[in-house]
């Protein structure tokens, strides 16, 4: 993926559309598996979503990545919706693997 891809994502975050946002995080799985990360930090600006599909994608995209930068932010957005039982459902079958304090918890 060159920089004008990454540049089109950035955009596609900040579009109004929520199946823009949604795919652009889907996308952004690619990048989550080759370890770059740099795109976390956006991803975390949309935590407070309030578009289920888009806050599902937000944890199972995070999910392909290691690193305790994902965890940390699946862990961030779950919190912002402990109520919706589909978005719990997502974060513990993202996060299963890695038994964060979240999973110990709950399994």
């Amino acid at each position: 993926m060159n920089q004008a891809d990454l540049d089109l994502l950035q955009t596609a975050l900040q579009d109004r559309d929520w199946r823009l946002h949604a795919a652009a995080i889907c996308i952004n799985k690619m990048l989550l598996r080759e370890g770059r990360t740099a795109f976390m930090a956006q991803l975390l600006s949309l935590a407070d979503e309030p578009k289920p599909n888009v806050t599902k994608q937000l944890i199972l995209s995070p999910g392909w990545s290691d690193s305790k930068e994902a965890t940390s932010t699946i862990e961030t957005i779950v919190h912002n919706h402990l109520a919706h039982d589909s978005i719990y459902l997502v974060t513990m079958d993202s996060l299963w693997s890695q038994e964060p304090p979240l999973i110990r918890g709950h399994a």
